[in-house]
């Protein structure tokens, strides 16, 4: 079979595709690293990944009476996201948490292109969990890739291995792989009464060549 010749170290998923770009000076939610398939033993060609993540939710922080005998939740919101260029020297995974009393949701992403003269695998490990639950709390996780719906359920924890099968490529082709936990407290005890339990909402996602 005829030798690839190799794009990259970059590409733009934007259109027309542009296939032979450099790294970018800060990250570009289009812009992605091309890949020889599964090979991460190559140090001229190291095997990178964008990754992104988001962290976000409110917390329960006490009540505000808005006339006699009525009250309303007060929240306390926060949101961090981070974007980077990574590299994989070997199988790897990421995790995120939150801890909450009212809702969170813990979302990561990774995406890459890549080029391969014959079909390969790679293998999307999973784990995502909201401990012990309480009544009032609606939990969601859900992990997704540019082909299908890996997991979704309404419980609360969610974890396995799922083999994925990426067609030939002579240009740059590219995979998208998340999971998203969240969970929402939509009941809260009387305003005489203790603030909601803590509970911690986690998210890991990974890679097995």
């Amino acid at each position: 079979m005829a030798a690839i010749l190799r794009a990259g170290p970059f590409a733009s998923s934007g259109f027309p595709l542009r296939s032979f770009l450099n790294e970018p000076s800060e990250f570009n939610s289009l812009t992605h690293p091309v890949n020889c398939a599964n090979t991460t033993s190559s140090s001229a060609w190291p095997w990178r990944y964008s990754l992104t993540s988001s962290v976000s939710g409110n917390v329960h922080t006490g009540w505000n009476e808005t006339s006699p005998g009525n009250y309303t939740s007060i929240l306390n919101y926060s949101f961090e996201n981070s974007a980077s260029y990574e590299t994989a020297a070997n199988n790897f995974s990421v995790t995120k948490t939150r801890d909450t009393n009212f809702s969170a949701l813990v979302n990561i992403s990774f995406q890459f292109f890549y080029q391969a003269n014959d079909d390969f695998e790679i293998t999307i490990d999973y784990d995502g969990s909201i401990s012990s639950g309480t009544s009032g709390i609606s939990n969601g996780i859900t992990v997704r890739d540019s082909y299908s719906i890996i997991e979704n359920t309404s419980s609360d924890s969610a974890d396995g291995s799922h083999k994925v099968t990426l067609p030939r490529a002579i240009v740059p082709s590219g995979y998208q792989v998340s999971i998203n936990s969240n969970a929402f407290k939509y009941e809260l005890p009387d305003p005489t009464g203790v603030n909601p339990t803590n509970k911690t909402v986690s998210a890991t996602l990974g890679i097995t060549f």
